[in-house]
């Protein structure tokens, strides 16, 4: 009886962290209604930025993509089988294939060229966009919320901090995607690795991302210290080795995001406008809730550590004292 006691004990002191920083979220939303209100309309904006430029440049570029593929497929290329030919097994062999396409190219090079150009242009602006979308608004609602939670806060030095943050993690991130992407359309690398990449390419590319991006929204919890060097201990402190934590914190907003998107899902099949408008509200509610919540849990985490080092040091203390005493 006393051991289950002890654990239960245990096990409530384990999520404490959760059940403060649930009422922390509570409490700064209360004490900051104006500033709450504001991060909606700003979540507002995001998606809006995301969605329009989404809609107008991706058929663009599925367009201008159809320009360059339609024009080899007619010309022939659409026959060939890769598979038959990397085994051999095709009537046509590699070199032919290769004069076929260069030949192809010199009498059609000029469509094609300019459709390649458009493509990587609105490519190029297309990503611009959504660079700025996340770095500008999406720095400064996670730097918003944060603000919620202190007192005090350079708004400029933390997102810097953000900025400098969000390179280091989404450009390595970005250079892997491309690196995979790129082996899995070279046939000597899907060779080599093929039964590997087949059974844990994707779901190991994913894991590693899935583990960044809890490693970054951690990261921005500590965009408001003092120094870099306190920056990194409370990266490595409570981002690395408090992932556990940290994850389960995700979990649950995973969970009561993909609530609010199935909530959208029965809004469209409604059809009713006004319920439409009402669920996408909600869903940016629950956005912008979920990133409170998560900053309120990393910051009681980060309470935690704090509290057990003090703690530590008064047990030394007491201990020497103790000693001198005898």
């Amino acid at each position: 009886m006393v051991d289950v006691k002890v654990n239960k004990k245990s096990l409530v002191r384990w999520f404490s962290y959760i059940i403060k920083g649930y009422n922390k979220t509570i409490k700064s939303i209360n004490q900051h209604k104006i500033l709450f209100f504001f991060l909606i309309c700003l979540q507002i904006l995001f998606f809006f930025l995301i969605i329009y430029s989404s809609i107008v440049y991706v058929p663009e570029i599925v367009e201008h993509a159809r320009g360059i593929i339609e024009p080899l497929e007619s010309g022939g290329l659409g026959n060939i089988d890769p598979t038959e030919l990397e085994m051999g097994n095709s009537t046509a062999s590699a070199d032919t294939v290769m004069e076929g396409v260069y030949s192809f190219y010199r009498s059609n090079r000029d469509e094609i060229k300019q459709n390649y150009e458009s493509m990587v242009g609105k490519i190029i602006n297309y990503l611009l966009i959504l660079m700025n979308a996340f770095i500008f608004l999406g720095g400064l609602i996670r730097i918003l919320v944060k603000r919620m939670l202190v007192k005090q806060m350079k708004i400029f030095r933390s997102w810097l901090k953000y900025f400098i943050t969000w390179f280091m993690v989404v450009v390595p991130a970005l250079l892997l995607g491309y690196l995979f992407v790129k082996s899995m359309f070279s046939i000597s690398m899907v060779e080599k690795i093929s039964n590997l990449f087949s059974n844990l390419g994707w779901s190991f590319i994913l894991s590693i991302y899935l583990i960044l991006y809890i490693l970054f929204i951690t990261t921005t919890v500590f965009v408001n210290t003092k120094s870099w060097k306190e920056y990194i201990k409370l990266v490595w402190q409570i981002g690395v080795k408090k992932i556990n934590k940290t994850s389960l914190v995700f979990l649950i907003n995973m969970t009561m995001l993909g609530i609010g998107l199935y909530l959208v899902y029965l809004g469209r099949l409604s059809e009713n406008l006004f319920l439409m408008i009402f669920v996408a509200l909600v869903i940016i509610f629950l956005f912008v809730l979920t990133k409170i919540f998560w900053t309120a849990c990393i910051e009681e985490l980060v309470h935690e550590k704090t509290k057990k080092h003090i703690n530590l040091k008064k047990m030394i203390k007491n201990t020497i004292g103790k000693i001198k005493k005898q």
